[in-house]
């Protein structure tokens, strides 16, 4: 029976494997082309001339868009439970995680103005944590653009330390989130509003992160109207090293 139940396992782990490198295989090769059609659409919204015809490049133009960003999230998933497996931890400076995911978000066309009004505010002293850089990028890269598709505008990040822990904070002023539907935005596939364009995997794959690095991640309302997505992980003691 144990041997059976050893065999069955090791038979599973495989498929799963074979799924995850699928989804991710599959993502990386749609993303160009999906880009491809999105910026052709954008090309000719510009020379239509018949309203009809714009109707229908709009629509085209939204679902590659959509389509663009699910992949861009299940290549980001992907990456991010790979790099969470292997259980390779180091100790990692929050402050450069959050800068090299704001490069990366800097580097995309699409966010190209909403990067000119986000803003940041750190404290000077480096804040340490126990991590896997590329997870802890990933994580902090999908809040920031959850932030971007859901609420388009002035976007505030701030990242300081709270009673030995560090505290990282991103804030919109979009149309928040109801009571009702806080507890479901960190589920897979779930989105608040369904008239926005977005995957429902960003904030999942922000809380697989964080809990893998013993934190929490939750959302509130702010002050003024808005939404605040704030990530709390234990900070490693100054001093201390691997």
């Amino acid at each position: 029976l144990v041997s059976a139940l050893n065999d069955f396992m090791d038979r599973f782990g495989s498929v799963l494997d074979g799924v995850k490198r699928v989804t991710a295989d599959a993502a990386h090769q749609l993303r160009t082309p999906l880009a491809a059609i999105q910026a052709q659409a954008e090309v000719a919204l510009e020379e239509a001339e018949s309203d009809r015809v714009r109707r229908r490049l709009a629509r085209i133009h939204h679902n590659a868009r959509e389509a663009g960003l699910l992949a861009n999230r299940l290549l980001s998933e992907a990456t991010t439970l790979h790099r969470l497996e292997t259980q390779d931890r180091q100790i990692v400076e929050v402050g450069q995680a959050v800068h090299d995911a704001l490069q990366m978000l800097k580097a995309e066309s699409a966010y190209v103005g909403l990067m000119r009004s986000l803003t940041l505010d750190r404290q000077q002293d480096a804040i340490r944590v126990m991590a896997e850089p590329v997870a802890l990028r990933e994580m902090v890269r999908n809040i920031v653009e959850n932030a971007f598709i859901h609420a388009p505008g002035a976007t505030a990040l701030r990242l300081f330390e709270r009673k030995g822990d560090a505290v990282l904070q991103v804030m919109d002023r979009g149309p928040g989130i109801p009571d009702s539907a806080k507890g479901r935005v960190f589920q897979r596939f779930a989105r608040a509003d369904r008239g926005t364009v977005g995957s429902g995997l960003g904030l999942a794959i922000a809380k697989d992160v964080a809990v893998a690095f013993g934190g929490t991640i939750a959302v509130a309302d702010r002050d003024g109207g808005g939404l605040v997505v704030e990530v709390v992980l234990p900070v490693v003691p100054e001093g201390r090293e691997l």
